[in-house]
Parts: structure tokens; C-alpha cells; sequence
């Protein structure tokens, strides 16, 4: 038991030193601190930023991640490596996990209003909302179309700080024409189809131990 204690202690000093999450879902750590880290405590810390960023309430499978944490401690120059996911970049002397999103990951329809934690780590809030069956409305990444869609009509979108990477997965609201509501981007679409299309008020990112 007192082993696993100070195992659990010096992940999560780890962590509070070497990681960043930003509230945006993605997260950075520096390559000099991972490599470090002995095994036991490397393969805690990247379960826990997989988990945290990519979703899901499981670590992926123990042959996959020890491939993984080999890369990482390894000399060896990657690019990126997708697991548990999550696509893993080596960004200078970063290693930056930003969320994946798969193709075939069906968007979500929203017929009411109140709270949806979305893809396990957004909380998205919506009001104003009066189903009369006239438009539909879903829940989905932002995407490429998106982006290029909100950077038409919003420039100064592309100076967000946010990485284009982890834009492209953010909660965005749609309906027949598009992209209609993104609120990282503090962006509503001018021309609605109808008044009583809901409002999104809020995607807040939700840290691992809330949910």
C-alpha cells in the first residue's frame, strides 16, 4: 500500500510540474521531463493525459502503450503516433496530445435544451430551444469546412491561439446550411433559418477527476 502511494504522489507531481492541459481539450508535456520519468511513472502520466484528452474511461491496451512510451524514451525522431485517442505530435521539445477524431464518429442531434458532456470531455450547454420539426441541429466536430467557413466570415479567427489541430476537433453546433454556433470562437452565424434555433451557450473542457 505504501508503495502504491508514492507511486500515485509521484505521478501526480509529475504531472502538476511537467504537463499542461489547456481548457481547449488538448495538452502539452516536455519531452526532457517524460524521458526522465522512470517506466512505472512515464506509463501513469501518458495514460493519464490519453484519458484525460482523448475520452475514454480506459487505457489502451498494455502492448500498444509499452510500443509507445519505447518510442518515446527512445532516440529514435517520430512525428506523431496515434493511440488511445489521441494523436501524439513531437512539437519541438513538446510532446502535444490533441484529441482524434474518427470519420465514422456519428454527430449528435440536439432536440432540447439543458447539458451534454460530449465525446466525454466537453460539457455543452444549450438553451432557447423550441423543436417545431422545421431545422435540424447537431453536435459535431468543427472541421476543416467549418474552420474555413468561420475564417471567411470571422479573419480574425486564424490569430486564435488555439492550434489548428485541436480547433478541428472543438463542439460546434450545425444545422442544414453549416456550421451555425461555435462558442470557443464567441462565433453565431448572421443569417439563421429560424429565431427558435437553439442557442449553445457553452463547451466547457472537463478536467479528468470531474467526470
Amino acid at each position: 500500500r505504501q508503495l502504491r502511494w508514492c507511486t500515485e504522489e509521484v505521478t501526480r507531481l509529475a504531472i502538476n510540474r511537467g504537463v499542461i492541459i489547456h481548457d481547449t481539450g488538448w495538452a502539452n508535456v516536455e519531452t526532457k521531463i517524460i524521458k526522465r520519468l522512470p517506466n512505472a511513472i512515464l506509463r501513469r502520466v501518458i495514460i493519464f493525459l490519453l484519458k484525460t484528452i482523448g475520452g475514454s474511461p480506459y487505457p489502451p491496451r498494455s502492448k500498444k502503450l509499452d510500443r509507445v512510451i519505447n518510442l518515446i524514451v527512445s532516440e529514435e525522431n517520430f512525428t506523431a503516433f496515434s493511440l488511445g485517442g489521441c494523436v501524439v505530435r513531437s512539437l519541438g521539445k513538446h510532446l502535444t496530445f490533441f484529441r482524434e477524431e474518427y470519420k465514422s464518429s456519428p454527430s449528435l442531434i440536439v432536440n432540447s435544451e439543458g447539458c451534454i458532456l460530449w465525446r466525454g470531455v466537453f460539457e455543452c450547454k444549450f438553451s432557447k430551444f423550441l423543436d417545431d420539426g422545421s431545422s435540424k441541429h447537431f453536435l459535431a466536430p468543427l472541421g476543416q469546412k467549418g474552420w474555413e467557413k468561420l475564417v471567411k466570415e470571422k479573419t480574425n479567427v486564424e490569430l486564435n491561439w488555439i492550434p489548428h489541430k485541436a480547433a478541428l476537433t472543438l463542439p460546434a453546433l450545425f444545422d442544414c446550411l453549416g456550421v451555425l454556433e461555435v462558442p470557443h470562437f464567441n462565433y453565431r452565424r448572421t443569417t439563421d433559418l429560424i429565431t427558435t434555433s437553439p442557442k449553445f451557450n457553452s463547451a466547457r473542457f472537463v478536467p479528468l477527476d470531474q467526470r
